[in-house]
């Protein structure tokens, strides 16, 4: 095994849409599994789903929604402290694509079970925006030892608040559409085979994966948004409608003085150690939801006489003011 330089080099910032395309196929991944995320916790909804009556059991609280739901855009984090990164050990075991299965220790802290992390970029029309600044913890993975959690698996499908953001800064105020929040968190569900690759003179390793994202409320309390149809409280509901939040993308890091080769020899052997390397992690959060019929839906003559029943008032002060 090559000697190793314990210094921080450059990440690899995978565009998100390069990160997109990981963690969403039925892989044999690196303990992965990837059977609960936003999607089936949606499908899993009763069927008769009473507004603001929870659906999502990894939710804390559920809120009304606003006019637009859910965390959509995209957003990159990188270490909190510089130098920062990760540091990898060897397990000497291998995926199903003979890929060296390692322990992924996100530092600093070391061997403290997670990582400090910020978020250091977000477009102008991300909903992390926001959170530009935020700081938080991202969990350590292991495929053996005792150091952080395991990789997901079909008896642990889902991480809990895997990365949680909510240390606020001066460059974020935290208000996503309108309504002021304490953050994010996301469980991860997902991580697909590592995918170490040549670049260059150097290298390239990077871990798809796919997460659940929740807004958080100012109390830390994880969040379900719903909206009712329609919106009217005084009017006889229609459906309840479920959002939950995909997030998807990749964690990478680039090794300009190692090649492929060199790469996968340095992290193959098992307890084997690289460490010294920044990383980069790229996400898009999508919005997705469930319309959950509240009963009959009335016939059109009853909705209008609904309307002229609650609204006629305002109605007719309109006309009058008009006149």
């Amino acid at each position: 095994m090559k000697k190793l330089n314990n210094r921080f080099t450059q990440v690899l910032f995978l565009g998100a849409a390069l990160g997109a395309s990981f963690g969403i196929a039925p892989a044999q991944a690196q303990g992965g599994f990837g059977t609960d995320g936003a999607r089936q916790v949606l499908d899993r909804c009763p069927e008769k789903l009473p507004y603001l009556q929870k659906c999502d059991p990894n939710a804390d609280v559920v809120t009304p929604a606003p006019a637009n739901a859910g965390l959509e855009g995209s957003v990159n984090f990188t270490p909190l402290i510089n130098p920062g990164g990760f540091i990898l050990q060897g397990t000497g075991q291998t995926d199903a694509n003979g890929e060296p299965l390692v322990n992924i220790d996100f530092v600093p802290p070391q061997g403290q079970g997670y990582g400090k992390m910020y978020t250091v970029n977000a477009p102008a029309t991300s909903d992390f925006r926001p959170y530009l600044g935020w700081a938080g913890k991202i969990k350590d993975l292991r495929t053996t030892g005792t150091n952080g959690v395991p990789f997901p698996s079909p008896t642990n499908p889902r991480i809990r608040d895997f990365i949680r953001v909510d240390q606020d800064s001066p460059d974020g105020d935290g208000v996503v559409d309108g309504v002021q929040t304490g953050g994010f968190a996301a469980d991860l569900v997902y991580v697909a085979p590592v995918d170490i690759s040549a670049v260059g003179v150097g290298s390239s390793l990077s871990y798809g994966w796919e997460m659940q994202v929740y807004k958080l409320d100012t109390s830390g309390k994880r969040i379900e948004e719903q909206n009712r149809v329609p919106i009217d409280p005084n009017l006889p509901p229609i459906s309840t409608t479920v959002f939950a939040n995909t997030f998807v993308g990749a964690v990478s890091a680039s090794f300009s003085d190692l090649t492929e080769a060199e790469l996968k020899s340095a992290i193959d052997g098992d307890r084997e150690v690289l460490s010294g390397y920044g990383y980069s992690i790229n996400m898009t959060s999508t919005p997705d939801n469930r319309i959950i019929p509240q009963g009959e839906i009335p016939e059109p003559t009853t909705i209008l006489s609904s309307l002229l029943l609650f609204g006629g008032g305002a109605f007719k002060l309109r006309n009058r003011k008009r006149a």
